[in-house]
């Protein structure tokens, strides 16, 4: 990894001369404190903290129709060190990785290819997201089509992933979480300065557990739509799953959200959502019913930006553990001035459909009641110029005994659901030949 990366530095500042050359950073250390962060808290439970970090660089050139990033970076817990003695820590053997590392070629104005890892972050990010939250990041090893031309843009993505050069078989992990290929076509439409509307239409493909060679092929389709009517922006986006799942079930799964933003004042801004997740009624036991999957999987969607931010839900990879889910929730934003803004957002949520209770049998179905609790996220950012930010945040969850239940855990024992974290971001342009 070493001699990669100093010999693209090295090409990066030969070409430099002759072309744009820009190497920027991102630093950033995240200080949590979980007791109840996806696992709800028992009454005995010690909350954990720890500090994390990400430090990223990133060179990239452009030069008449080719461009190029190449990104490094090192994702690590304080005190991870696996190199270390009793006098100190002094490195981790696995930590350096890249973070972005593709090439881009302009056919046209309005047309180019991109191959390599990649981020992709489509509208709401619901199905394809960059998960920043995540101090690693979600990069994709892929190629990328793309036409833009006046209000439209389509894209077409291909991916197809491999653990080794293999002399035979298409040996991939039997793992529900890895998706072997993952293609896509996506397109977007300005219908005017207020208003926007996009397709998507998605192929996940996964390799059975039991049967070698045999990718199991799930297609998800839908459209996300944006307008303002006057002050007032509203949001509505939906989604269809089909194909097979990660066993071979049958898939027949759908997910639907709407929101809308308020500005009430120049610095405050209100809102409200709803997300209605499909998922299993335990109550229907009609053949044709239970031999499909009724769970819509959100993929490679973004988990900490939605439904709740201590990912009670999303985390799970599929929502819930079947039964569905729905988020009612507000929020309110208040940015004091250019520099700073609050923001707290308060969701509620329930089973979408019918869940065996703890007391339900064979011969006697009993539906758990679908409240599953209630939670309150707030967070605090402060920009010290533009490339230095600061942010806290703290979250509560006021869970029902049926969310414990959910989880396998004994609400008998339900302990203080908190978590709380402070971040501290550097994001400086280190060199730019186009300023220099």
């Amino acid at each position: 990894m070493r001699k990669l990366v100093f010999s693209a530095l090295g090409l990066l500042i030969m070409t430099g001369a002759f072309a744009q050359f820009k190497v920027d950073a991102n630093f950033r250390t995240r200080g949590e404190v979980r007791n109840g962060y996806i696992t709800p808290a028992l009454e005995n439970s010690t909350a954990a903290s720890f500090v994390s970090q990400r430090s990223r660089i990133n060179f990239s050139f452009a030069k008449e129709k080719i461009s190029m990033k190449f990104g490094i970076q090192d994702v690590r817990v304080w005190g991870e060190d696996d190199i270390y003695s009793a006098t100190g820590a002094f490195g981790d053997s696995g930590s350096l990785m890249a973070s972005e590392a593709w090439m881009k070629y302009n056919f046209t104005d309005s047309a180019f290819i991109k191959v390599g890892r990649q981020e992709f972050a489509y509208d709401e990010q619901r199905l394809l997201s960059g998960r920043d939250w995540a101090q690693a990041g979600l990069f994709y090893d892929a190629a990328l089509l793309s036409y833009l031309k006046g209000n439209w843009q389509f894209d077409l993505g291909l991916s197809l992933n491999n653990t080794a050069e293999n002399q035979f078989d298409l040996e991939f992990p039997s793992d529900k979480n890895r998706i072997q290929t993952l293609n896509f076509v996506y397109a977007k439409n300005e219908l005017s300065k207020k208003s926007n509307i996009s397709a998507l239409i998605l192929a996940s493909g996964m390799n059975d557990a039991n049967e070698a060679n045999n990718i199991h092929q799930m297609y998800t389709m839908g459209i996300n739509y944006n307008t303002s009517l006057g002050k007032l922006k509203t949001h509505l986006e939906g989604y269809y799953q089909t194909g097979e799942n990660a066993t071979g079930m049958d898939v027949s799964a759908y997910f639907v959200t709407a929101s809308v933003k308020y500005p009430a004042t120049q610095k405050l801004t209100i809102g409200a959502g709803y997300d209605f997740f499909s998922g299993e009624d335990a109550s229907n036991t009609d053949a044709d019913y239970t031999k499909t999957d009724h769970t819509f999987d959100i993929l490679y969607g973004a988990r900490y930006k939605y439904n709740g931010s201590m990912n009670q839900f999303l985390m799970m990879g599929k929502p819930w553990d079947k039964g569905g889910l729905q988020d009612i929730n507000a929020s309110v934003v208040y940015k004091a001035n250019k520099k700073s803004s609050v923001k707290a957002d308060l969701h509620t949520f329930m089973l979408s459909n019918d869940y065996a209770a703890s007391t339900s049998t064979t011969t006697n179905f009993v539906a758990m009641d679908k409240y599953l609790g209630w939670e309150l996220d707030a967070s605090y950012n402060y920009n010290l110029n533009s490339d230095v930010k600061f942010a806290l945040g703290v979250s509560y969850l006021n869970p029902t005994d049926e969310l414990y239940e959910i989880k396998k855990m004994n609400p008998d024992d339900m302990g203080t659901n908190l978590f709380g974290w402070i971040s501290l971001q550097f994001t400086p342009e280190l060199f730019n030949s186009n300023k220099n």
